[in-house]
């Protein structure tokens, strides 16, 4: 009897290490205990119970409870004519060994895209089939009133995880100046996971329209909706209200406040599904979360007419657009004969952030020029045109609702901003450095003409 306590100790001590190499695969690797496969074989393991020694100890378990309650161990003889030793009321028999799980390697994306969160252009990669945000430049721009106190504890409650981006992507976000060069990681979050944190830290608070105690606005027109996203909602929609894309035109059920379809998507007075696994949510997709209610009259003509008001105030980029038009204009193979280009200034700036370059100086020197010197060489004309910024303009609206970026005066000898994105946020920044580089431009002697705005006038530098 006291051999068969050793050996049951011994045997327990193992799976104790088993166990605990599970728990520490499962914490630090993604590859799970697959990861851990190497270090399972140094520990010299005995060759794992067949099928049928399993079977035997089924057989075995259920003969001793009827008849052998109290007895020592048992012997069982295998296979291979090995003998098992088995205690039924000791311990339960062991499970056949499982085939390790089989795991995909990660999918690590390394080209970058932009993505408007909260009115502000976040950088992003797509990884897994959905955007991975930057979540410093999330931090610095949406929630930069809040505490890193306050955001881990909405992070905490909602259970929301962040990754670490490689160092590819690093590379990356310091070279687009989105990230300091000193920076040694940069963490991800899933658009998702943005969108639930920053609806919980900005928008937790009731609508300024909410009354509880006033029914919710109807009219003619209106008709109920609901959505099942975060905790579900239900809501009054106002079609005589959705004059702009973000115009507040859904009343709520329960707090009566009027949000747009953006917000009421996110909106909910229910527990929001911490424990929930959530992928692919997008708030600006609000037309495939909105539902008509269920038991209303003519529900098939309400779902016919919420259909075509989804079809109104489409809001796109300037890239989308060009993708359509290009669909509907043939291009030709080769290159037209030409012997003048017009060139959007301001789509160049844009595209041509400073790499190297610290002070303005050195970013029209080795960043802009020279790409300019490359299309005056190629063509006897050619022209530039900065935009200009009136404050009453569509423009100048949808500016104001992306956000403004950091005020930096443009000078000789001023520093270059980090972030680039955020700098060319700011129509006075904008403003400055068109000016400034027109100057630049028009100083630089070419064979050719070269014709530059700059502000409402122009400048011909031959």
């Amino acid at each position: 009897m006291m051999e068969h306590i050793q050996h049951q100790q011994g045997f327990n001590s193992h799976l104790k290490k088993v166990l605990k190499s599970y728990q520490v695969a499962s914490m630090n690797s993604l590859s799970g205990p697959a990861s851990y496969t190497s270090y399972w074989n140094d520990l010299k393991l005995s060759p794992p119970i067949t099928a049928a020694a399993f079977d035997g100890c089924v057989s075995a378990a259920r003969n001793a409870e009827k008849t052998m309650k109290g007895s020592g161990p048992m012997v069982i003889k295998s296979e291979n004519g090995k003998y098992l030793e088995y205690d039924p009321l000791f311990s339960p028999p062991p499970f056949p060994v499982q085939q390790l799980p089989v795991f995909s390697p990660a999918d690590q994306s390394r080209e970058r895209s932009e993505t408007v969160l909260e009115n502000e252009c976040i950088t992003c990669f797509m990884v897994g089939g959905e955007k991975r945000l930057c979540l410093p430049q999330i931090l610095n721009t949406v929630l930069r009133d809040f505490s890193l106190q306050q955001i881990n504890a909405v992070c905490d409650e909602l259970q929301i995880f962040c990754s670490r981006c490689n160092p590819e992507q690093l590379e990356i976000l310091k070279v687009c100046g989105i990230l300091p060069f000193s920076a040694p990681s940069c963490g991800l979050i899933t658009k998702t996971d943005a969108e639930r944190l920053c609806n919980a830290l900005l928008h937790a608070r009731t609508p300024a329209s909410a009354s509880s105690d006033a029914p919710p606005p109807t009219t003619k027109h209106s008709f109920r909706v609901y959505h099942e996203c975060f905790g579900k909602c239900k809501g009054t929609f106002i079609p005589e209200l959705y004059t702009e894309p973000h115009a507040a035109c859904i009343a709520c059920c329960e707090c009566h406040g009027l949000v747009s379809p953006q917000r009421f998507v996110v909106h909910s007075h229910r527990p929001r599904e911490n424990r929930t696994c959530h992928w692919g949510f997008d708030s600006n997709s609000w037309r495939s979360y909105v539902l008509v209610a269920k038991n209303q009259e003519n529900e098939a003509q309400l779902r016919e007419k919420l259909d075509d008001i989804k079809k109104w105030l489409h809001e796109c980029q300037k890239s989308q657009l060009a993708s359509i038009l290009e669909a509907k204009v043939a291009v030709p193979e080769t290159e037209p004969v030409a012997d003048a280009i017009v060139i959007d200034g301001s789509a160049l700036v844009n595209a041509l952030p400073p790499r190297a370059s610290k002070t303005s100086a050195e970013y029209a020197t080795l960043d802009f020029i020279p790409k300019v010197a490359t299309y005056a060489v190629k063509y006897k004309r050619m022209g530039i045109f900065f935009d200009v910024y009136q404050p009453s303009s569509l423009n100048a609206e949808t500016r104001i609702k992306r956000g403004k970026g950091a005020r930096r005066r443009v000078t000789e000898n001023g520093k270059m901003p980090r972030n680039w994105q955020s700098f060319l946020r700011d129509d006075t920044n904008k403003t400055e450095l068109f000016e400034y580089l027109a100057m630049k431009v028009a100083d630089v002697r070419t064979e050719n003409t070269v014709i530059i705005t700059k502000g409402a006038n122009a400048i011909i530098a031959i």
